[in-house]
């Protein structure tokens, strides 16, 4: 009889940041890797210490991963969960995840910036304004937009289109208007085009809004 093996495995994602986002050809290796030598080796992967930023670059890597995988993948905003303690067991999970376990920890280096200044982008509507943003996808298979929005504060009108560039494709309305205070969402295009981004303040009378922002294109990886 053969033994089988497989692994729990927690990622703590504090300090990741959109500048983390050019990692992803190198993920994307690996996990071609895993899934080819390793099949069904992951038993249950928990992200802990999750900022705003990991489910955009989760949307991104969501190619590169086996759907199989893709479902035992747990995303928590805190240091643990109830299902992660369940699961590994009070005597072995460390510390800082829950548990009672007191084995070091490999030392993490995190930076300290701030995540709001580091990696959004800001544009401000005046009051009774309207901005659009335009997002080009200059490549002809296609990909997939990723984009967060924030608001500094108070809420904004957003609405998200998708112009193709060959005029025999009809425009398509992928978020119709609607006022939001944070919005995150992706899209997959097919070919050349824009995507128009619009922030609409035009129900203020008199006060401004300030949005931050970032918008990640990432290519078809179809040949």
């Amino acid at each position: 009889n053969t033994e089988t093996y497989s692994a729990t495995i927690i990622i703590d994602a504090a300090g990741i940041s959109l500048s983390h986002r050019h990692l992803l050809g190198l993920f994307k290796i690996n996990a071609a890797i895993d899934k080819q030598n390793y099949p069904e080796f992951v038993h249950k992967v928990y992200v802990v210490n999750c900022p705003w930023v990991t489910a955009l670059l989760f949307n991104l890597s969501k190619p590169f991963i086996d759907p199989s995988t893709r479902e035992k993948i747990t995303m928590v905003s805190g240091p643990t969960c109830e299902a992660l303690q369940d699961l590994v067991g009070a005597e072995e999970l460390p510390i800082p995840y829950g548990g009672k376990c007191k084995r070091p920890l490999p030392e993490k280096k995190v930076d300290t910036k701030s995540e709001a200044s580091e990696d959004l982008e800001m544009t401000n509507i005046p009051a009774r304004q309207i901005r659009t943003l335009e997002n080009k996808c200059t490549e002809e298979k296609g990909g997939r937009f990723t984009w967060i929005l924030k608001c500094v504060s108070r809420d904004i009108t957003v609405r998200i289109k998708w112009c193709p560039d060959d005029e025999k494709q009809a425009s398509k309305i992928v978020v119709d208007a609607q006022r939001v205070i944070d919005h995150e969402g992706s899209f997959a295009v097919d070919g050349l085009g824009t995507l128009l981004i619009t922030f609409d303040n035009s129900f203020s009378y008199f006060t401004s809004k300030d949005v931050r922002f970032a918008v990640i294109f990432h290519p078809s990886e179809e040949k």
